[in-house]
């Protein structure tokens, strides 16, 4: 990657009854979908290299009844919140893992659920005849997003739209 390029985020598709990862059936490969797309920009949310967000990023998403059953087992912990994005400038094979640690609480009527992450980024220089090098651009190795404010919560029910707020370090 080189400095801005944009970073597409998506995340495995789950079952909304039991959690479990869902797989091509032509493949065996699992299968991911891009986040859900942000009112913001109208498009998934997506990331710059090695930009920080000095303000936070937001994306704000409907929660339809799919959504809101697969956040109740993240919050829950039945399931984990587990996206990727390329690890490389337009690979199409190599992801480097992105874990979501979602908090919250599930109640009879409704979930209350952290919104405010902090979302770190790790990198390395790509490497040219085995050595790193800034030219050549840098690969994601991982990143992970964890609430930032886990007991500040928004309260949520089926056809709400929740906005997700990132703290982005690299």
């Amino acid at each position: 990657y080189k400095p801005k390029s944009h970073l597409d985020l998506a995340c495995m598709l789950r079952d909304i009854d039991n959690g479990e990862h869902v797989t091509d059936a032509d493949t065996g490969m699992i299968m991911y979908n891009p986040f859900p797309i942000c009112k913001e920009t109208n498009r998934p949310m997506s990331f710059q290299f090695g930009v920080d967000s000095d303000n936070r990023l937001n994306c704000t998403f409907l929660v339809l009844d799919e959504t809101y059953h697969m956040l109740q087992l993240y919050v829950h912990q039945d399931a984990p919140l587990s996206c990727r994005v390329p690890a490389r400038l337009g690979s199409e094979n190599l992801f480097a893992p992105v874990v979501f640690s979602v908090q919250g609480k599930l109640e009879q009527s409704h979930l209350d659920i952290a919104t405010n992450f902090n979302f770190i980024f790790t990198y390395a220089d790509a490497l040219i005849h085995g050595k790193p090098s800034k030219k050549a651009g840098a690969n994601i190795t991982s990143a992970v997003a964890y609430p930032s404010h886990p007991s500040s919560t928004t309260r949520i029910i089926i056809g709400d739209e929740l906005t997700f707020q990132f703290n982005v370090r690299w």
